[in-house]
This record gives structure tokens, C-alpha cells and sequence, in this order.
């Protein structure tokens, strides 16, 4: 990293900073479950624990022995099948400001954020992935360039007691990405790998492609103080974005804020242990274009169509529905909050209270069957979300030589769909393990909700089965598990579901401790949330009692005749239905120590002899421990994690990695 700031003559100054970053990480395969398991996690969830992985010979075992169908050999995937990405990122950055007048300059600066990503996986053919293809090498090349220009005027000037600072400008944005994959199949030698993508005798996969998006905006804004009493902020912006309708690019977005230093007032005066006290109320729209380009348009793709048995015509058909009425989603919202300091700021309280209203979300929503396509992004509804937010900051330590700092912060949110495109069905989330439905987003709830059966325990053997609702075409015997019949039609179907849980939790919250010693230093960050639930799909798998794959410690507990439980049903070798109901929800609560850091800073005396300003080790752990009720490998995980209408389920979801680093930080 190089940083370089300079004066070229009286009221010109020139500076920039380049920043270059390169990481190579090995991964397994995860999150991609369909409707059988195929990640590294459920697969070692699956494996048979009194199976070797290793066969007599020392080579890997192929399969498991127990699931059907059967699953690959966990520890040979994770060992043997590559998936190595390289990402180089350049981040540069140059400015020019010309001292006009006093208090009033003009600043130009670009900046460029350039990224290489290049993906190679290969997995060799005597694996169990590689069963239908015997073996499958990929490579795939990204290029992405994003440039950011801006010009800006900057007022900064004091008359008296007033105090005005503004900003008027304007900025350009331009992104583009260049990417291509090729993948081939059917290698008869692994040793070369992805190094040797030509080897495959089948080509399964070619592409390349192109996308691009630019933003133009207009800014400016207007700080007032009065007797460093009285705050008044007033902001606008004209932003332009080329991934909407040409009649929908632009969006204006006001802001306005107010501040008070009470603690300045001359009646404050006598009140010696309070150190700060301001109140805030503000204002704003934002708008939000985080959508891929070319969503407005008609996009063709090239397809293949057959004719007879051996005749291929390649061509072009549509891939998306055009929106020209496409547009931004904006949020509105209104806060107020409360700044505290007391005794010198030894304790700092900050609380604030708030009131988002978006409108004209944007999500990639289902369409119609009838229209020919899956999906398309709309605009399709409007989302409130509303909370507090308190954090405390303390220094309950403060010598020369050794302190204690502790910050903690605690917020809750909670959000609410108040109208929605699309009938009384709303947003269904993705399927999994062929359930459909199981989250869903709909008018009058919040976005994350779970939707499933209520459990009634377990059905013994003096029930009479004619009394027991169940599902059409199965008939209920001792050992099954019972569901509640919500509207006492005798029939089980999707009008008995419920709601049976939300992704979102109650609060969050943080803890931060520093403590200092001389040349010693401490840091631990905890982190968690109550309240949310998870859709644990393992547990499908887990406890299937059927005696086809592995089954957690569960198992113990079903039910038997002469040793009837109420929560587990019983073992049977036809497998169970997949019923989602609240067996499967559960609590998702945790506490983490998400951070350990212990720093020596080497003393000045020594630093300056060899001509550093600072140099200091440190050691620390990440993700240490987690304090959890939850089943699972990690509360903290979903399968769907970049699809907001599908959050909260785990299902073959990879853990956070417990981290352990040693680091030199040096300052020249």
C-alpha cells in the first residue's frame, strides 16, 4: 500500500493512494442443495461413523454404504476434489484541490477499483461426483472495472457565530465485466487437472459474456451552525442509473436533519458530571439500484434445438421479460436519537429510534406462467421497517499505563410487508427437498416468515386412528407423528399450515473489550442475537429412521412400543414424509466470541534505533466459541444467504471456520 500527499505550490495540493491486494483460497463444495445431498457437509452428516473412509488397500472408499441414494466419501471430496480461486484487486485513488478563494476550493478525484478472479475446480474421475461424468475440469476468468469521478466545490466559512459549510458537485460512475467458463468432461487422467482442461473429452460448458452500468449524479448540501448550539443540515441529490427504464433513470433524494447542543446552553452550565447532550431528528431518502444491468431490457440467449436424432440448429430466443418500468427503490426514513456524555465522556450513551418506509422494492419475483418465464425483477411492493438502537461506550480504566474500554451495542428491528404485487399468494421462497412454501412473503407480514404444520406428538398405541387427522391417501398408525387439524375439517392439507417462525431476530447485539497494560493489549468482540428461527433441513435427514443413512443421537429417543415417546416417532424402513412443521424450526439464538486479539507493541526506544515509527505482533483467534441451543453445525448460516425471500434455512450449510492468525504490523 502506497500513500502520497504533496504540495505543488501555495493552495495546490495533490495526493493519492494505490492499494493492491492478492488471495488464493481452496474451497469445498457447499449450499447446493437441490433435493438430495450433495455438499461436503451433508454428505459427512450422511457418512456411515463405523465406515472407514479408507478401504483395505489404503485407497479411498468410494461410497457410503448406508444412504439411498448413496453418497460420495466426504473426506476423499474435501482432500482430492480442487476448487481454487485467485482474486487480484487493484484499488487506486488521485486527487487535485485548488484553493480558490479563502474557505472556497475545488477538488477533483478519481478513483479505479480493478479485480481479476479466476476460478479452477477440477474433480477426478474415480470420485463419487464424478460418477456421471467421469470427471469434470473448469475454468472461468472475471474481469470487472468500476471507475468513480467526482467534482466537487467546498465552501467552509465563519461569520461570527454563524457557521456554514457547503458542497455542491457532481459524479461519474461507470462499471463493466468481462467473464468466460469452459468446462469438459470424461478424463481418462486426473494428473494434469485443470491444467489441462483440453483433456476432457466431452466440452459440457462454454460461455462468455459481458455487462456493464453507469450513474451520473448531482449533489450538494448546506451545513448550518449557530453558536455551535444549533445544527441545521440540508442535502439533496439527482442520481441517474442505467440499469432502469429510460423513463425511470433518475431519482431525486432529500435529506434534512436538525441537531441541538444542549450542553452548551449557559443553563447547563452548573451541571458539571454531564459533559455532552445532543438531540438529533432528521429526515432522508435513499434510493437503491442494486440489481444486475440489463434488467429492464429483453435479453436474448443462444439456445440449441434438435431435429430428428441427429440434426442441431443453434439460435437466439428470449431469457428475460423486458420492464421498461423498471424504476428505484427508495426509502424514507425518520429518525431521532439522543447523544450523552457524562463525567468527561467516561460513559458515552448514543440512542436512536427509527422509522424506514421503502417503497417499490425491488426483487426478482415470479411472473405468471402464462408469460413464458420462471421470474423477473419488478418493482413490487412497499416494506416498513421500524426499531431502536442503543449502544454505551465506557472507559471505566483510564491511567498512563493500563485502561479498560468497553463498548456494547443492542438494536431490534422489526419489518413489515404493507403492500405487495401479486395476489394473496405473495413471494414463494426457493424449494428444498421438494418442499415448496415453507417461507413466503405476503401483504400484512414481516419478509422471513416460516410457514409449515403444528406438531401434536406422537400417536400411541390406544388411539383409535379414525380419531387422528392425517394427510389424503395415508392412513395414521401407532409410532407416527400427529399433527394439529387448525380448522377440524378431519383433513390434514395447506389450510391447516401455520406460521411457525421468522428469520429475523429480536434484538442483536455486540460487546467490545479493550484492555491495556504497559505495551500489552487485550481485545474480545462477542457478538449475537435472540430470538430468530432457523429451518433445520438436516433433521430430515438426521432423522429419517429408516435405517438408509446415518442418524443423529435422536434416534435413542423414538418411539417404541414398550418405550413410547411423544416426540420422536417410531423407525420404520418406509421412509417418513417430509412434513415441514415446528419439529424442524428451531431457536437460532447464540453468543459468539467472534474475535481474540493480544497485541505487544514493541517500545519506541527500540522502534526508533532501527528507524520504524511502530512495529507490533499480535495472535488471535476468531470464532472461538459459540454459546448456542441450536442443532446444527451454525446458527449463524442460511442456504439461501443472498436471496432475501429465502433466509434462515440450513441445509449441508458450511460453518464459520475457527480461525487462528499470527501477524507483524510494521509503520515506517
Amino acid at each position: 500500500r502506497v500513500k502520497v500527499n504533496r504540495d505543488l505550490a501555495e493552495g495546490i495540493h495533490i495526493g493519492g493512494n494505490v492499494n493492491y491486494t492478492r488471495s488464493v483460497s481452496d474451497g469445498v463444495i457447499t449450499d447446493e442443495e437441490g433435493g438430495t445431498p450433495s455438499s461436503i457437509t451433508s454428505w459427512a452428516l450422511a457418512m456411515n461413523p463405523a465406515l472407514s473412509p479408507y478401504t483395505e488397500e489404503g485407497d479411498y472408499l468410494y461410497e457410503n454404504n448406508t444412504n439411498t441414494p448413496a453418497t460420495g466419501n466426504p473426506v476423499a471430496d474435501a482432500r482430492e476434489n480442487k476448487n481454487k480461486t485467485t482474486t487480484s484487486r487493484l484499488l487506486a485513488n488521485a486527487h487535485l484541490q485548488v484553493d480558490i478563494l479563502e474557505g472556497l476550493n475545488f477538488k477533483s478525484s478519481f478513483g479505479a477499483d480493478l479485480l481479476q478472479n479466476k476460478e479452477q475446480s477440477f474433480i477426478p474421475n474415480f470420485l463419487k461426483r464424478a460418477e456421471s461424468n467421469n470427471g469434470q475440469a473448469g475454468v472461468g476468468d472475471t474481469y470487472n472495472y468500476n471507475w468513480v469521478l467526482e467534482n466537487t466545490f467546498n465552501f467552509n466559512r465563519d461569520f461570527g457565530d454563524h457557521s456554514f459549510n457547503a458542497v455542491a458537485g457532481q459524479t461519474m460512475q461507470a462499471f463493466k465485466s468481462d467473464f468466460n467458463y469452459i468446462a469438459t468432461t470424461d478424463f481418462e487422467d486426473n494428473r494434469l487437472g485443470y491444467h489441462s482442461i483440453q483433456s476432457g473429452a466431452q466440452e459440457s460448458l462454454v460461455f462468455s459474456g459481458y455487462r456493464a452500468w453507469q450513474m451520473l449524479s448531482f449533489l450538494g448540501r448546506v451545513n448550518y451552525t449557530y453558536k455551535d448550539r444549533y445544527l441545521l443540515t440540508v442535502s439533496g441529490r439527482v442520481d441517474g442509473s442505467s440499469k432502469f427504464g429510460e423513463g425511470n433513470r433518475y431519482g431525486f433524494f432529500p435529506s434534512f436533519a436538525l441537531g441541538w447542543n444542549i450542553h452548551k446552553e449557559p443553563f447547563m452550565s452548573e451541571m458539571d458530571g454531564i459533559s455532552n447532550l445532543k438531540l438529533r431528528l432528521s429526515y432522508g431518502v435513499t434510493g437503491n439500484q442494486g440489481i444486475p444491468a440489463y434488467k429492464s431490457h429483453g435479453l436474448l440467449e443462444v439456445t440449441e434445438a434438435y431435429f430428428g436424432e441427429s440434426v442441431i440448429a443453434k439460435g437466439t430466443g428470449p431469457q428475460t421479460l423486458a420492464n421498461e418500468d423498471l424504476r428505484w427503490e427508495s426509502t424514507t426514513q425518520y429518525n431521532v436519537g439522543v447523544d450523552l456524555g457524562l463525567w468527561d465522556n467516561r460513559l458515552d450513551v448514543t440512542l436512536d429510534a427509527y422509522l424506514k418506509k421503502t417503497s417499490d422494492l425491488l426483487l426478482n419475483a415470479p411472473t405468471p406462467h402464462y408469460l413464458g418465464y420462471a421470474s423477473a425483477f419488478r418493482n413490487v411492493g412497499n416494506l416498513e421497517n421500524k426499531g431502536v438502537e442503543l449502544s454505551l461506550t465506557a472507559y471505566p480504566i483510564s491511567e498512563s499505563n493500563y485502561s479498560w474500554m468497553s463498548s456494547f451495542n443492542i438494536s431490534r428491528n422489526e419489518n413489515l410487508v404493507t403492500n405487495l404485487a401479486g395476489g394473496e399468494e405473495g413471494l414463494v421462497g426457493q424449494p428444498l427437498l421438494g418442499i415448496t412454501g415453507w417461507t413466503r412473503v405476503t401483504e400484512g407480514t414481516a419478509v422471513g416468515t416460516f410457514y409449515g404444520y403444528e406438531t401434536n406428538g406422537i400417536m400411541q398405541s390406544d388411539e383409535d386412528p379414525s380419531n387422528i387427522p392425517y394427510f389424503a391417501g395415508f392412513q395414521p398408525e401407532p409410532g407416527v407423528r400427529k399433527y394439529v387439524d387448525q380448522n377440524g375439517d378431519g383433513v390434514l392439507n395447506e389450510d391447516d399450515r401455520v406460521k411457525l417462525g421468522n428469520a429475523a431476530p429480536d434484538f442483536s447485539f455486540g460487546w467490545r473489550n479493550n484492555f491495556s497494560y504497559r505495551n500489552w493489549s487485550l481485545n474480545v468482540y462477542l457478538q449475537g442475537v435472540y430470538g430468530n428461527e432457523i429451518v433445520n433441513f438436516n433433521r430430515f435427514g438426521l432423522e429419517s429412521l429408516d435405517g438408509r443413512r446415518n442418524n443423529s443421537i435422536k434416534a435413542l429417543q423414538r418411539w417404541q412400543p414398550d418405550d413410547p415417546s411423544n416426540k420422536y416417532p417410531k423407525a420404520d424402513a418406509t421412509p417418513h414424509s417430509k412434513v415441514l412443521s415446528d419439529h424442524q424450526v428451531e431457536d437460532g439464538s447464540f453468543v459468539r466470541v467472534k474475535d481474540i486479539t493480544l497485541k505487544y507493541q514493541l517500545p519506541g526506544e527500540v522502534t526508533g534505533r532501527i528507524n520504524m515509527e511502530s512495529v507490533s505482533v499480535y495472535v488471535s483467534a476468531q470464532n472461538a466459541f459459540t454459546l448456542t441451543n441450536y442443532f446444527g453445525y451454525d446458527p449463524e448460516v442460511s442456504r439461501f444467504a443472498n436471496d432475501p425471500l429465502s433466509r434462515g434455512a440450513d441445509y449441508g450449510s458450511y460453518p464459520h471456520a475457527r480461525q487462528f492468525m499470527i501477524g507483524l504490523r510494521t509503520r515506517f
